[in-house]
């Protein structure tokens, strides 16, 4: 899908050359957005798609305001400016959405891509020369000899991006915000630069007011996260886990194999750990909570019945109106009505037929799955 963005978003461009009428590069832009929205609707809530076009009208719409900031009569620092120039226009208008999707900002940015960007022409050179080569039994040997340049430059392109990724400070992660908040810092991020750009004050005041009410957001979602407290599990295929939310902290209990994979945790827990939480992680293992036939877990006095099976008699063992968190899917029994099941995050055969019946009689409460 990438690769067919790029070459119809770049296709209408080389066209708008080829016909050499004058045309506002915007609706050129716009254009191509619209055909591959045709081909494929759900493009639109793609991330890629989002950020290649974000980026590409970034860089058309500031790239030239923002060179205009040095000049430099050298031609190396001039070039090297001019890349700098483009990373810093595509990286004003795309990193709200980054910190949206990925909780992190690259602060070496510009240092990445005044290397990776030149390397990324001579590889799409190399590439463009391939066919061609290979289509001559006679220049097979030199079309083997392209192919293995371009994957030694491939090659070198990740190794500079990891190692600039362990460089001291050169990222921040662990931000989270809010599609609102999303929205608010792409509010204040264009009414500054219009007003940088054609100099108007008014848009001073936009800017403040979405600065104003970014900051309350913010403040009233900590004030929140430090109130509230609630027993959660997470959508984790194949795996089991048990959360405990204390204002801040959160404790999740979590089956062995998934105790051993920490990056998987963190893949599937940690966003929506730094949109409710933000405070202290603590993983430990759910295992030592279900040995006994009936076993309570008591945190801060909010207690939860741990049931290693699904079995009747144990449901009869449970008080009415408690809370229970099944190790295993939940089937349907006339003795758990009084019970508010969590339900484990499996999804397999074993999920019950009558999912819906069972939800919608509450007695199944669907894993959190805000990843």
């Amino acid at each position: 899908p990438s690769v067919c963005r790029a070459v119809v978003m770049f296709s209408f461009f080389v066209f708008k050359d080829a016909v050499k009428r004058e045309t506002n590069v915007y609706n050129v832009l716009a254009a191509s957005a619209v055909i591959l929205l045709t081909i494929q609707p759900l493009w639109l809530f793609n991330v890629g798609f989002q950020l290649s076009y974000l980026a590409v009208f970034s860089i058309v719409f500031l790239q030239n305001h923002i060179q205009k900031w040095l000049v430099f009569t050298d031609w190396f620092l001039s070039k090297a400016w001019a890349l700098i120039a483009v990373s810093i226009a595509a990286q004003i208008v795309t990193f709200p959405l980054c910190l949206y999707y990925f909780h992190q900002y690259p602060n070496l940015f510009f240092i990445s891509n005044l290397i990776i960007i030149p390397l990324i022409f001579i590889v799409l050179a190399l590439a463009a020369c391939l066919p061609a080569l290979a289509g001559i039994n006679l220049l097979k040997p030199i079309a083997k000899l392209v192919a293995r340049v371009i994957d030694i430059y491939l090659d070198f392109i990740n190794t500079v991006v990891f190692q600039i990724q362990h460089l001291p400070y050169a990222y921040f992660d662990d931000i989270y915000i809010s599609v609102v908040e999303m929205w608010l810092i792409y509010g204040l991020v264009f009414s500054l630069l219009f007003w940088l750009i054609h100099a108007i004050p008014q848009l001073l005041f936009p800017a403040l007011l979405c600065a104003t009410l970014l900051v309350f957001s913010q403040s009233c979602r900590t004030k929140q996260n430090q109130q509230s407290r609630a027993w959660t599990s997470f959508n984790i295929k194949g795996h089991t886990n048990l959360g405990y939310k204390n204002g801040t902290d959160l404790t999740l209990f979590v089956d062995s194999a998934l105790y051993l994979n920490k990056s998987q945790i963190d893949f599937h827990c940690k966003p929506w750990f730094l949109a409710k939480c933000g405070g202290n992680l603590y993983i430990k293992p759910l295992d030592s909570l279900t040995i006994a036939p009936v076993n309570t877990l008591i945190i801060n006095g909010d207690s939860l019945f741990i049931l290693p099976q699904n079995k009747k008699k144990i449901f009869s063992l449970i008080p009415p109106k408690s809370r229970v968190f099944c190790v295993r899917p939940v089937y349907p029994n006339l003795n758990i009505q009084d019970l508010h099941i969590v339900a484990p995050s499996i999804r397999s055969s074993n999920q019950p037929k009558n999912w819906h019946s069972l939800q919608n009689n509450k007695f199944w409460l669907k894993p959190l799955n805000e990843h």
